[in-house]
């Protein structure tokens, strides 16, 4: 007769094999993830940067007054919503870490003329050092596009 013995649990040498597989999965995705994070804050940014441009232009439509974007840089990336006419603040967003803004925006405002056509057309360009997106205001209909593009001007 054959008597088996059971196990009666995991032993250390499971367990130490366990952690060292965990370990070396987590070494390998870190990197991905870390590339997944900076390019959903850079979308996320230029969503929200073109929907800031279609409320200010939506300001200065039911305002029947003009109204701007104003990007600054200084303490941080940032851009205001104000009244041309006397400064007013309309809001005050702060735009991620490690995205850096160009474009005909990024050094003159958006502004919006009563009727709700831009005073000029123009782009902000946003980029986290690998993926690069353009937030486009069009000439006369101030419509509001973003696109992935290769290079920004």
């Amino acid at each position: 007769m054959i008597i088996l013995e059971h196990s009666r649990g995991i032993g250390v040498i499971e367990i130490l094999i366990v952690i060292m597989v965990l370990g070396v999965m987590t070494v390998v995705a870190l990197p991905q993830l870390e590339r997944y994070m900076a390019s959903r804050d850079l979308v996320h940014a230029a969503r929200q940067l073109g929907g800031d441009l279609r409320l200010t232009q939506q300001y200065a439509i039911t305002q029947d007054e003009r109204f701007r974007l104003v990007y600054t840089t200084a303490p941080s990336s940032k851009y205001t919503i104000r009244k041309s006419s006397d400064s007013t603040l309309m809001k005050d967003a702060d735009l991620p870490a490690g995205i850096t803004i160009t474009g005909s925006f990024a050094s003159t405002p958006a502004e919006f003329t009563a009727t709700g056509a831009p005073l000029t057309a123009g782009q902000f360009c946003l980029s986290d050092g690998t993926l690069i997106l353009r937030v486009d205001v069009q000439p006369a209909t101030g419509r509001v596009q973003i696109t992935e593009v290769v290079s920004c001007p």
